[in-house]
């Protein structure tokens, strides 16, 4: 608390001090640094002498000279003006007002500047904080007039009176009495009992519930982790089922390939329509009675296409007779590796005579995968009777050409990303 007195006193010989008092019920920023007028007797008295000189405001009339300045009028109105005229003090405007608005903000942010802690914290207070904090304090029998100069009424502003009882109440919570309040003592000064059972219930709610976030994220990270680890494991697994796969198309198909014993030959072209080169292989294979099956293999995009046409090895100029369906298919049976052969109705090709006995993919999810695919045969019954065409995918020549599709397709692939992006 500070000294208290009657507002002409307070006013007398700091006449920007009214200034600021009416400058502070218009102008609600200054009320932050109201604090920074009470610090200690010789810096106000600097503060004062440096806030006249530099916004000059107009002397306060005194009740005692504007009584005689009243008395003096009203002489010369009774006896006529041969009575020397008081002219009235020069009245206080804006500017000061605002000279005086910007001493203060500039003098606040001087002093917050050097404040650390509590003391900062409390600093940002509101004037009517103050006072509420003085008020409890006062109610709670912590707030006396210990140094009667000072006073103990609350009006917002902390002397010696309000720090020691401060103090006080901080050793009445076991905590350290430094005279400032951090805001966790503050809110333990002004709460009622009711009202801290019901801060704490809210505060344990809020705990809780964060505990209980906290557990969800943690339970949710967990799975994520686990269902990520069985996912790892699933990949691995079929990582290692592919493989093993691999390796008995691999041994099955080189010793399928070596027990057919077939001659294919292998081609390589230009293609001027593309500028690059086109790979292909052959073989001729007949039943020893009359039919002859030439088959062909190709690379078309993202397979290894190979096609079968149909001839009458023992009489050229006669077709070589065999059945179709409805929808013109070569009708026959299609084995692929150790599977059961199935009735097949082979697609036709480009000639009446020609049929799509094969599409060699390299998408692990083909059932006619080219990693996988070792043995294809396929059972035609023709009018030179049965014939069985044999596609060992395995063979050096045939390897060699799944090679050359598999690049091109992976170039290919390249070539497509880089355009998209």
């Amino acid at each position: 608390m500070r000294a208290h007195h009657s507002t002409a006193a307070r006013v007398s010989g700091k006449p920007w001090l009214l200034s600021f008092v009416q400058a502070r019920k218009q102008h609600r920023p200054i009320g932050t640094a109201y604090w920074a007028l009470f610090t200690d007797d010789r810096e106000e008295t600097t503060f004062n002498q440096a806030v006249n000189l530099r916004c000059a405001p107009p002397r306060l009339e005194t009740q005692q000279e504007r009584a005689g300045r009243i008395l003096i009028q009203e002489l010369g109105r009774r006896f006529g003006p041969g009575l020397p005229i008081i002219p009235a003090r020069q009245p206080l405007t804006e500017q000061h007002v605002r000279c005086v608005i910007a001493a203060f903000h500039n003098r606040a942010a001087a002093l917050r500047s050097r404040l650390t802690g509590d003391a900062l914290i409390e600093s940002n207070l509101s004037p009517e904080e103050h006072k509420d904090i003085q008020v409890v304090l006062f109610r709670k029998g912590f707030l006396q007039n210990r140094i009667g100069s000072y006073g103990a009424n609350p009006d917002g502003q902390f002397g010696p009176n309000t720090r020691a009882a401060i103090k006080d109440f901080q050793r009445s919570i076991g905590a350290q009495p430094t005279g400032f309040l951090s805001n966790e003592q503050r809110v333990a000064l002004i709460e009622s009992p009711e009202e801290r059972e019901a801060r704490d219930a809210r505060e344990k709610e809020r705990q809780d519930e964060i505990e209980r976030q906290k557990r969800a994220e943690e339970q949710a990270k967990r799975a994520a982790i686990e269902q990520e680890r069985k996912r790892l494991e699933m990949e691995a697994e079929k990582a290692r089922e592919w493989r093993r796969k691999i390796d008995e198309a691999q041994k099955k198909g080189s010793e399928y390939a070596k027990a057919t014993d077939l001659n294919w030959s292998f081609v390589v072209s230009d293609n001027p329509m593309t500028d690059d080169q086109d790979y292909s292989v052959s073989s001729n294979q007949t039943n020893g009675t009359g039919a002859l099956a030439v088959v062909e293999g190709q690379c078309v995009k993202d397979e290894v296409q190979f096609d079968v046409t149909l001839h009458n090895k023992n009489e050229p100029k006669v077709p070589l007779g065999y059945q179709r369906s409805s929808l013109g298919g070569v009708i026959g049976k299609k084995r692929i590796n150790d599977n059961t052969a199935l009735a097949t109705s082979f697609p036709i090709g480009r000639w009446s005579n020609e049929f799509r006995l094969s599409n060699l993919s390299f998408r692990n999810d083909d059932p006619e995968s080219a990693d996988i695919t070792w043995r294809i045969l396929a059972e035609i019954e023709t009018t030179r009777g049965t014939l069985y065409v044999k596609l060992p995918t395995f063979d050096p020549t045939i390897q060699k050409l799944i090679i050359n599709c598999k690049n091109h397709y992976e170039i290919e692939k390249l070539r497509q990303g880089s355009f998209d992006g």
